[in-house]
């Protein structure tokens, strides 16, 4: 008897509510693994308010905990001046539903800038983050309360930013960051395999002539860091370079993966995730303040071979049009990217139109859906005023399924931080004979 296989739409809620039979066939029936496009979306929940946060807060980054919980950590601005803040968090244990209420990671006379948070195995929060531009700060969240954080690394020349911490599945926490010296801008590298008592001595990995910036880092299921850079070519011309750190504790040679894509002009703020050994990578093309577009690049083996000659790596646009950014304040498009339920979703903010506008939106691209569309977020849409901006989004995912994305609503007086979690729907073959 011939059976067809039919794929009927049913949401997450009639599973729960109705039960469904389904008659199994001889026929080899792949399990469904992509959500749909995204489209539903809780209200925004607003984490900081003027009660707690007077002069307002800002850059949200999201991470999830193996015990499901979540967190939220951003700047808390103390003053008028939006560079004079101390690192603060929020967490859940309820599925976002509520959160605890706003408390340090660390108070400084310092300016603190670009905090950065992961889960280790056990679901303990580890925060990094900068303090007067060039000292690397760490603390884990039991230290937090006592302010009891220590600074890891400092430099005496100019500059030290964008620090970035992962943990991998040994315990061993990695953390990456781009540090100016008068000779140069690299990106470094230390890890602790002691829970964060002590680190190793920074490894410059970038190693370059150039300016090597916006560092981000993730690490496979063999426990391998792999870190991706925006790398100076030369002026605004810029690419993105990719190393991994081999099992033997040596990084390989940069190579510049965005040398696939030729009509490149200025690849900006890579990220990258890593579900099992597979390596996934977003980065904007930043043409002019007005012309930025989106990439996506990914690889499954042999990702370290030159890829100009070895296939590794595939390419994609990721965007159907050009973005632009706020022309007296521009933050660009910064794409955050997750692996969730077999797709890969990038989310990031820009403006569509004239740049002299407040229409900056947080929207988002999907693999599962060919990234033929970059909607916006319309919960987030409706959580901002006349003159807001929905910009700086950051993303996380629980149990493979719910798609969290913090962001910050900016206005003319002041920024807050708020979340949207998704309601994640599921395509389930019904079998029919």
């Amino acid at each position: 008897m011939i059976k067809t296989v039919r794929f009927r739409f049913i949401s997450l809620l009639a599973l729960v509510l109705m039960p469904i039979v389904i008659q199994v066939t001889t026929a080899d029936v792949a399990e469904p693994e992509a959500i749909e496009s995204l489209a539903n979306w809780d209200n925004a929940q607003q984490l900081t308010n003027s009660q707690d946060s007077p002069n307002g807060a800002q850059r949200p980054v999201l991470a999830s905990a193996p015990n499901g919980d979540l967190i939220v950590v951003y700047l808390k601005q103390l003053s008028s001046n939006e560079l004079d803040a101390d690192p603060y968090f929020r967490r859940s244990t309820d599925d976002g539903k509520t959160w605890s209420a706003p408390a340090k990671i660390y108070a400084s006379t310092a300016f603190s800038r670009q905090v950065h948070v992961a889960f280790d195995n056990n679901s303990k929060a580890h925060a990094v983050w900068t303090e007067n531009d060039n000292q690397i700060w760490y603390g884990s969240e039991n230290v937090w309360a006592s302010n009891g954080a220590k600074q890891l690394f400092s430099t005496a020349d100019i500059l030290m930013e964008s620090p970035k911490i992962v943990v991998s599945n040994d315990g061993v926490l990695h953390l990456v960051w781009s540090q100016v010296s008068f000779s140069g801008q690299n990106v470094y590298y230390s890890q602790s395999t002691n829970g964060g008592t002590t680190w190793s001595t920074p490894v410059n990995v970038s190693n370059s002539g150039g300016a090597s910036e916006s560092p981000s880092i993730a690490v496979d299921s063999s426990n391998k860091p792999s870190i991706v850079w925006e790398e100076q070519v030369g002026g605004s011309e810029y690419k993105i370079n990719f190393a991994q750190r081999n099992s033997s504790g040596v990084w390989n040679t940069a190579s510049g993966i965005s040398d696939l894509i030729t009509v490149l002009t200025s690849a900006r703020e890579p990220d990258i995730v890593i579900t099992n050994n597979h390596i996934f990578v977003t980065f904007e093309n930043r043409v002019s303040q007005s012309q930025q577009t989106l990439y996506y690049l990914e690889c499954a083996t042999n990702c370290t071979a030159n890829p100009l000659t070895s296939n590794a790596w595939q390419f994609r646009l990721a965007s159907v049009q050009a973005f632009g950014a706020k022309d007296s304040d521009p933050t660009f498009l910064v794409p955050k990217i997750v692996s969730v339920s077999g797709c890969r979703v990038i989310f990031f903010s820009g403006i569509t139109g004239s740049i002299s506008t407040n229409n900056e939106r947080v929207r988002l691209a999907n693999s599962c859906s060919a990234f033929s569309s970059n909607p916006s977020i319309g919960t987030i849409d409706s959580s901002l005023g006349a003159n807001d901006r929905a910009i700086k989004p950051s993303a996380t995912v629980l149990n493979n399924w719910f798609v969290f994305v913090a962001y910050e609503r900016k206005g003319t007086t002041r920024s807050d931080v708020f979340i949207v979690r998704n309601q994640p729907a599921l395509y389930l073959p019904i079998i029919r004979k």
